[in-house]
């Protein structure tokens, strides 16, 4: 096993080689992108979100495993702008985060 640099156009990928399989490994961080939502409470007085009705096109270079939000509960107390923290994270482990 061996760990390789490939140089392809003007992108550099790093990785595992192991015979003849290249395991890409993922160095480069996700971009964490958000986006305003209004939500309403319901007749209990509460309202739920997905951590991905917040996402506004969060990219990688490999792909976005996780999804977070620091908040995804709400209720009478919350009536008004709140900030909410979104966390994608990739399959190697990076993250990255907005509000």
């Amino acid at each position: 096993m061996v760990i390789v640099s490939l140089a392809a156009s003007a992108s550099v990928y790093r990785g595992i080689l192991d015979g003849d399989a290249f395991t890409p490994l993922d160095v480069t961080p996700p971009i964490a992108v958000c986006r305003n939502i209004d939500v309403y409470l319901d007749g209990s007085g509460t309202a739920v979100i997905a951590a991905i009705d917040i996402d506004g096109g969060s990219t990688d270079d490999i792909s976005i495993v996780s999804y977070v939000a620091s908040q995804t509960s709400f209720g009478c107390a919350d009536i008004g702008p709140e900030n909410v923290t979104l966390t994608v994270t990739d399959g190697g482990g990076n993250s990255d985060n907005c509000v």
